[in-house]
């Protein structure tokens, strides 16, 4: 038979109920087929064979894995991948003035594009330029200069070792450790250093809000100042505070710090498997993007890419699709 499609592997997301998985493409053989389970937390899993049935080997149609053999079936929010991946080896021997078979002829120019479909399908896994693109890309750096580096790109497009910049690091890192798990608006901000809020706002001694007047009683005995004057300082104070740590507490918001770091977040919708979205901030850093923090809100993978004082690309490179929640850094 011919090779007439491309198709070697097949994804299923977990509903916690599904155990048939049918595929639609020829397998030979047991041993050229790996199945892999993927967990809650996007970990992969090899199944060996005895832990999973297959039916349809050899047939033309395909066939159908049975996974579990027991206990409850995948649940929601794991994966099952059904993968053709024959071993590169050549079984076929053909003896000397033997008799010369089409059909075991076939079937090893048959397994030739089976290892072909494999290492292209790996092939477009991988980092690649276009092939409009005069120079390949050169080797990665090697192990120690990799370590606890960035993936970067130097102005010829070729990859290098980054580095944070060490205050962008330490500001990521705490962030990461103080703020993204704080519960409730009070407790970001308590985390934040913040003040003069609706949740923390208390005022001591005696107060007169009468006729839209703010008295300020503390004044030293020979301080003859007058009320008035005493209310434009302070509301002078309290706009100079707002000044300093403007921001919007929402789940799509942003804040700016007094040394000059601005944070914005929000959540996306979902974007397909392989699929991408614009994220458009709703005003802009004024000054630069330093970088965009991501957390799939499903198992699975994002990167953001496309990095602007405006916008940002955000990436699904998980399997299914799935909304990211994002923290962006800047000035």
């Amino acid at each position: 038979m011919t090779v007439s499609s491309l198709s070697n592997r097949i994804v299923y997301t977990g509903n916690g109920s599904a155990t048939a998985f049918p595929f639609a493409f020829r397998v030979a053989s047991a041993a050229d087929l790996a199945v892999i389970y993927t967990d809650a937390t996007g970990t992969d899993h090899a199944l060996a064979s005895g832990q999973y049935g297959v039916s349809g080997l050899g047939a033309e149609e395909g066939g159908s894995v049975a996974y579990p053999l027991s206990g409850p079936p995948i649940a929601i929010g794991t994966r099952l991948t059904l993968l053709r991946d024959p071993a590169a080896l050549q079984p076929v021997q053909l003896a000397n003035q033997g008799a010369l078979w089409p059909q075991v002829i076939e079937a090893a120019l048959d397994r030739l594009t089976w290892i072909a479909q494999r290492l292209g399908d790996g092939q477009r896994r991988g980092l690649a330029v276009a092939p409009s693109e005069t120079q390949p890309l050169a080797l990665l750096p090697p192990a120690p200069q990799r370590a606890n580096s960035l993936l970067g790109f130097d102005a010829a497009g070729q990859p290098y070792a980054a580095q944070l910049v060490s205050g962008l690091a330490a500001v990521s890192s705490w962030l990461l450790a103080n703020f993204l798990g704080m519960a409730s608006r009070a407790a970001a901000l308590g985390a934040l250093g913040g003040a003069g809020t609706a949740d923390d706002n208390v005022m001591t001694g005696e107060s007169d809000f009468t006729s839209g007047r703010l008295k300020v009683p503390a004044r030293p005995a020979a301080d003859s100042g007058s009320d008035a004057a005493s209310t434009a300082m302070v509301q002078a104070a309290i706009q100079r505070f707002a000044d300093t740590m403007g921001g919007t507490i929402a789940a799509t918001g942003s804040y700016a710090l007094p040394n000059g770091l601005i944070v914005k977040w929000g959540t996306s919708a979902a974007i397909a498997a392989g699929g991408n979205a614009t994220v458009t901030f709703a005003s802009p850093f004024p000054s630069a993007l330093f970088g965009v923090l991501l957390t799939p809100l499903a198992a699975g993978t994002g990167w953001a890419s496309n990095q602007a004082a405006a916008s940002f690309r955000l990436n699904n490179g998980g399997g299914a699709a799935a909304g990211f929640f994002w923290l962006a850094l800047g000035t």
